[in-house]
């Protein structure tokens, strides 16, 4: 009886910390609270859910829960017809220049992606595995799952960056960051 309760309010402070992000992501309201209150209730969502069922089913089950409201909050009122028509688009500029790409961005993104990604991900894994009070399995699984989340956010944002080199340079930062409590657990 305790876990279905603990669900339930799951449920609800999911759905009110998606109906939160909805609200800021329209621009109804303008203040940055609202976004951190959102993502703090997810995280209180998630922690009910799994605290009411084992973590990996209830955590699995919270985030399912939270992906239907959004879905359900974004898709709401959206005419199906009207996307094919296209009435009034305005295309955003590109900020490249619409020639041949420069030697230096390809030069950055290459570095961000071959060394800078990897490296830094590996750093973030080893400072999840450092810092994280579990049995060595439990560890292990964390390091390695936040070693791939990382390794995949890092390319993203290296190939995806308007100004290359400056997400190198952050991507590098974070990296040293991460490696100062690793190299001192170490």
């Amino acid at each position: 009886m305790t876990s279905i309760l603990l669900a339930v309010f799951g449920s609800i402070v999911g759905v009110g910390a998606v109906a939160l992000l909805h609200l800021k992501w329209r621009g109804d309201v303008r203040s940055r609270a609202f976004v951190a209150g959102g993502w703090a209730a997810v995280a209180v969502s998630i922690g009910l859910w799994a605290i009411a069922f084992e973590p990996d089913v209830g955590a699995a089950f919270a985030v399912l829960l939270l992906t239907l409201a959004a879905l359900g909050l974004v898709g709401r009122g959206v005419d199906l017809p009207a996307l094919v028509r296209f009435p009034n688009i305005r295309r955003a500029a590109n900020p490249e220049p619409a020639g041949k790409p420069s030697w230096a961005g390809v030069a950055a993104r290459t570095l961000a992606v071959v060394a800078a990604a990897p490296a830094v991900s590996m750093s973030l894994g080893l400072l999840v595995w450092v810092v994280t009070p579990a049995h060595e399995s439990t560890r292990f699984v964390l390091a390695v799952f936040s070693f791939l989340l990382a390794f995949a956010a890092l390319l993203v944002w290296g190939l995806s960056a308007v100004r290359p080199w400056r997400a190198l340079g952050l991507i590098a930062l974070l990296g040293a960051a991460a490696a100062v409590p690793v190299a001192a657990a170490l």
